[in-house]
């Protein structure tokens, strides 16, 4: 339960299944938009050793080696800054 103006810290990365891809973080932002955070800031976090080598033949998507950290402030819609 955050207090209005709480700040809320989501790591997730996106991911690929089934051949599909799933952008989990555009995901991941417009639903809590939806729901009444502001979307304050958006971290990138790049793997330092490479990727795991992988048995498809052929590779249908680029190889995921980061993942994000998503700032999120509790506003009830819109930025808290915005003058308005």
């Amino acid at each position: 339960m955050l207090r209005k103006h709480g700040v809320l810290i989501v790591k997730c990365q996106d991911e690929v299944s089934a051949n599909t891809q799933r952008l989990t973080h555009v995901e991941i932002i417009g639903e809590y938009q939806r729901v009444g955070f502001y979307t304050k800031d958006l971290f990138v976090l790049v793997r330092p050793n490479r990727p795991a080598v992988s048995r498809i033949k052929k590779q249908e998507h680029a190889r995921k080696n980061h993942s994000y950290f998503l700032v999120f402030i509790k506003t009830g819609g819109g930025n808290p800054r915005a003058k308005g």
